[in-house]
């Protein structure tokens, strides 16, 4: 037991320090979003790739007017904005981590406070993907917009063109699995409790 305990405080440090990664990094992402934002004289908070894949197709633009420049600063903008976003629900996801281990560090590991943050960690997880997923696809929307499309293409050859945008729900699967384990461990504090009182 006490090796587990040693264990759990070395993973609790270990998600410290990832938190104040995240919490540095989702800082720099809102700072060069705001930059962005306030479009400062002669600073530029990154570039936009000028290559475009479309499945094993990958088509380098090759004319800068192609590019709008107008839009690209502010997809940038936005971009940073959605990974700052995207830190800050991992942040809360570490936060329910540490939370979860800091009554397994004392070695109780079926312990009611486990099970609540176990099934925080549900909640998290769900709603933490859906919207990480909803980000990622308003992303991939402002990239595109900085490309005007109907110019790459012949208009004789090609008529028409559309996006598709994929939300991958997996997080939902992964959130009922961490729940149904929350049920798991309730029961280990059942068991728990009435060896507490056997004794």
């Amino acid at each position: 037991m006490e090796k587990f305990k040693r264990y759990m405080k070395i993973l609790d440090k270990g998600l410290s320090a990832i938190g104040i990664a995240f919490t540095v990094v989702a800082i720099v992402m809102l700072a060069l979003s705001v930059i962005g934002f306030i479009g400062i004289d002669g600073v530029e908070i990154g570039e936009i790739d000028t290559k475009l894949e479309l499945g094993v197709l990958e088509l380098t633009v090759a004319d800068a007017e192609l590019q709008k420049i107008e839009n690209a600063t502010m997809s940038l903008a936005v971009a940073a904005l959605i990974l700052s976003a995207q830190f800050v629900i991992s942040l809360f996801l570490v936060k329910v981590l540490r939370k979860l281990i800091a009554p397994m560090k004392e070695g109780r590991v079926f312990d009611e406070a486990v099970c609540k943050a176990i099934k925080e960690l549900a909640l998290y997880v769900l709603i933490g993907g859906l919207v990480s997923e909803v980000l990622a696809v308003a992303g991939n929307m402002l990239m595109i917009s900085c490309f005007d499309i109907s110019a790459l293409f012949d208009s004789v050859a090609v008529t028409a063109h559309s996006y598709t945008f994929d939300i991958d729900g997996t997080c939902v699967v992964y959130a009922a699995v961490i729940y149904l384990l929350s049920y798991v461990f309730g029961y280990g504090c059942e068991l728990q409790s009435q060896v507490d009182e056997t004794l």
